[in-house]
């Protein structure tokens, strides 16, 4: 199961932008294209609520979450480098998923 936080650190890592700036207020493009992508990973690979994930987010309210949700979707439908980015970060967090652990000797 994938957890918020590598949800988080992946976005962060593959968008470019600061896991700060995910949970912030900032309104800019980059910023919040990241969000909306996190929100919609979390919902697809993970078993929170739509609050629950807000909490993550830096304390969105539920309808913000489920706003992001179905924006990213249509922003994937006709922007074929958001929908790159957020199908980047969903194969690299299901290749997480599927690396075996390390085992301590």
């Amino acid at each position: 199961m994938t957890a918020m936080r590598d949800i988080i650190l992946t976005v962060s890592r593959e968008a470019g932008v600061s896991v700060m700036d995910i949970r912030s207020a900032r309104r800019d493009a980059a910023s919040t294209r990241a969000r909306m992508i996190c929100c919609w990973l979390a919902r697809r690979h993970t078993p929170l609520s739509l609050p629950a994930i807000g909490r993550h987010l830096g304390g969105r309210d539920h309808s913000t979450v489920r706003h992001a949700i179905r924006r990213i979707g249509e922003i994937m439908t006709h922007d074929e480098s958001a929908a790159r980015l957020a199908r980047r970060c969903e194969a690299r967090l299901l290749a997480r998923e599927t690396e075996p652990e390390e085992t301590p000797q």
